[in-house]
């Protein structure tokens, strides 16, 4: 997962590059005052309210981005089959026996049709390992909640629902029948759900929208009333959809006149995909995250309704459901039993039963973290912030001194008083590290100073900062996005990027003097924290190597001209100054031109094992078996120094203009200044700078 910093959204990507490399000094260990630990390299970046900043150069004053969310441990599904042919075959002939078919002109017809429909988006077999699973666990999950299942003649807009009556003006028609599968929620959310339905091959319709009149009937009378909210919803009109969905499980039509139970898949499939199938399933039925009294939070409750005669079906449902949860170490209330309500015209009434997962602060933090919401933005990302704010009023409570304390401060407070303190800056002052709730920010007060975004991100101050000893490996990654970050431990982090290098050896060339190849790089190559380079500049030749690029480089020797042609901007920016850049950052640069570095930096010996494009690797002079060596650098010191000293003023503008910024290193100001002329003719000496080293 990563963070886009222009939607302040997180979002799922590939990984293009694993690396690993041992440190043998020491890592900085740093914990938020909520709790969440980061173990890392001293030069990995954090996000912080300033932007990005290297561990090393973060202090108690910083405060960090984080996203409380963690799920469960992912484990390789088995490749054990969920459904096959015969699955789909059941369950059309189950529908087909209670008049339910899916009938086109031919029964057998219709049949091979929507199972050469699924064999065609590989949902047939489906497995525990099939790429589609996951997807499927979720949005049957809704399906559950917020969705229905329903059969409708090809010449209607819209499902029908109930027991499948279909009115008399079309009942005796021949006409073809399609299973059509419905969504309702809010138009973001289902915006999720029709991109997850892509992603399985099947082609969602548009969002429709219209304001929905409500109905609730009781024992003493009816209420009828326009709803002042647009009610959003979408179909899939597919027969093969429907039937994929009703043989893993769902229920079809109205869910409150009949009996069914979690999928027994399901109930054996890996802890992760039950927590999709939960967590979607919740997004739909239960409640908010909210606080009973702006401090402490209701117990969070999910209920379903059933006729009378299947009260037994719906306490097994949500026996399961508890079990579930129980899977997880997440505490629930016992069965609740509610009161009865009319539904329709024939009197018939439903028993609505619940559960509430108990509210001690070690178990809703457990469920917001572990199972939360699928397919529900807002529910998920006051969850995320709730975990947050749980943890630090619990760490509030711990930490109260004030609670043993016998003596009446009055004289301090008439003191504080009299200095013009507000009453509740004197009872922050009293309570040492807590005194009471009302102390304590409200969650909405919380929400409103640390959430980032509608996503569940969130400002997390700094408690603590160690640097310990370490020796064993780290390890990084480069994602697939033009945002360089992922959330490691809970914490948004930076990832780097590469360089390729192609050599004419092959494997058998390298490997029998790989240790010597090795040694002559550690002699060669120096790297390591504050590593300096072998060649010994003055502050001119610094200065024209900012200015010339890889052409002073060539001219030194130390390059080729071909070196030159395989450089973004022939590795040389025009319009490098060298009197734009500071002597700090002169002075670091001096010291480290021509070394690696530290931390994720790396020199990697590799070789191309298999080719997926051959046009595209001819392209590049890579063949199977060639070798390569791949390394991340950069303008070291002399970069970052440049970038920090640019930040300030321009943010000193933003201020004074009154600007909004998504983020302090996304500042910006009108290029015509020349503040800003001299900046960027600083930056392209660190672009130069890095091109030659």
């Amino acid at each position: 997962k990563f963070v886009d910093f222009n939607e302040h959204s997180v979002k799922n990507v590939d990984i293009l590059y694993f690396m690993k490399r041992e440190e043998r000094s020491h890592i900085y260990e740093i914990k938020t005052k909520s709790g969440l630990r980061l173990r890392v390299t001293g030069d990995h970046p954090i996000y912080t309210k300033n932007g990005m900043k290297k561990a090393e150069m973060i202090s108690l004053d910083d405060v960090v981005a984080i996203y409380s969310f963690s799920g469960v441990q992912y484990v390789k599904p088995p490749e054990e089959i969920i459904l096959d042919t015969e699955n789909i075959e059941e369950v059309l002939e189950a529908l087909k026996s209670k008049k339910q078919s899916l009938k086109g002109n031919s029964a057998q017809r219709s049949v091979r049709q929507i199972l050469n429909n699924l064999k065609k988006r590989g949902l047939l077999p489906l497995r525990y390992s099939s790429p589609q699973t996951p997807y499927l666990a979720k949005i049957l999950g809704y399906v559950f909640g917020n969705g229905s299942i329903s059969l409708r003649t090809k010449s209607q807009d819209f499902g029908l629902f109930g027991n499948y009556q279909i009115s008399d003006t079309i009942k005796n028609k021949k006409e073809n029948k399609e299973g059509v599968v419905w969504f309702y929620g809010n138009e973001e959310d289902l915006e999720r759900i029709r991109e997850d339905i892509k992603k399985i091959g099947f082609t969602p319709s548009r969002i429709y929208k219209r304001l929905k009149e409500h109905k609730i009937s009781t024992h003493h009378e009816d209420y009828k009333f326009a709803h002042i909210e647009i009610e959003y919803s979408f179909k899939v009109s597919s027969s093969s959809f429907a039937s994929l969905l009703i043989a893993l499980g769902a229920p079809v039509g109205l869910k409150t006149t009949q009996a069914y139970l979690v999928p027994k898949w399901l109930m054996k499939a890996p802890l992760w995909i039950k927590r999709l199938f939960l967590a979607a399933f919740f997004g739909a039925e239960m409640s908010p995250p909210a606080t009973s009294d702006r401090y402490n939070f209701y117990p969070p409750t999910f209920g379903i309704n059933k006729l009378e005669g299947l009260e037994v079906n719906a306490v097994e449902f949500l026996t399961q459901i508890k079990e579930l949860l129980g899977e997880f170490g997440i505490e629930t209330t016992p069965i609740m039993k509610v009161e009865h309500c009319k539904i329709n015209e024939e009197q018939n009434t439903t028993c609505n039963y619940r559960i509430q997962v108990l509210t001690r602060p070690k178990n809703l933090v457990r469920f917001f973290r572990k199972v939360s919401f699928e397919y529900n933005i807002k529910k998920f990302r006051d969850a995320c912030l709730a975990v947050n704010y749980i943890r630090l009023k619990q760490k509030s409570k711990i930490l109260n001194k004030a609670k043993n304390k016998t003596v009446e401060p009055y004289a301090d407070v008439n003191e504080s008083y009299a200095n013009g303190n507000s009453p509740r800056e004197i009872c922050a002052m009293l309570s040492t590290k807590h005194a009471s709730e009302q102390c304590f920010l409200s969650f909405s007060e919380y929400k409103e100073k640390y959430a980032i975004g509608s996503a569940g991100l969130a400002w997390d101050e700094i408690d603590e900062i160690k640097k310990v000893p370490f020796n064993d490996w780290v390890y990084d990654i480069t994602i697939n996005d033009e945002n360089h970050n992922f959330i490691a431990n809970n914490f948004v982090v930076s990832n780097c990027g590469v360089r390729l290098l192609t050599t004419p050896l092959t494997e058998k060339d390298v490997r029998p003097k790989i240790r010597q190849l090795c040694d002559t790089i550690f002699k060669d190559v120096p790297s390591g924290v504050g590593s300096e380079g072998r060649i010994k500049l003055s502050h001119e030749e610094l200065d024209e190597a900012a200015v010339m690029g890889v052409d002073w480089a060539i001219e030194k020797g130390y390059g080729t001209k071909e070196d030159k042609e395989h450089c973004e901007e022939y590795g040389r920016m025009e319009g490098a100054d060298p009197n734009k850049v500071t002597p700090t950052a002169k002075k670091r640069g001096k010291s480290q031109f021509g070394t690696l570095g530290a931390g994720n930096h790396f020199l990697e010996i590799q070789v191309v094992e298999k080719v997926f494009k051959p046009d595209v690797a001819k392209a590049f002079g890579l063949e199977e078996g060639k070798v390569t060596v791949m390394v991340h650098c950069g303008s070291r010191g002399y970069g970052h120094q440049i970038c920090s000293d640019s930040i300030p003023p321009i943010l000193n503008l933003a201020r004074k203009k009154g600007l909004w910024l998504p983020d302090p290193e996304l500042a910006y100001a009108p290029l015509e200044r020349k503040e800003e002329q001299d900046d960027l003719a600083a930056m392209r000496c660190a672009v130069n700078y890095a091109f030659t080293n």
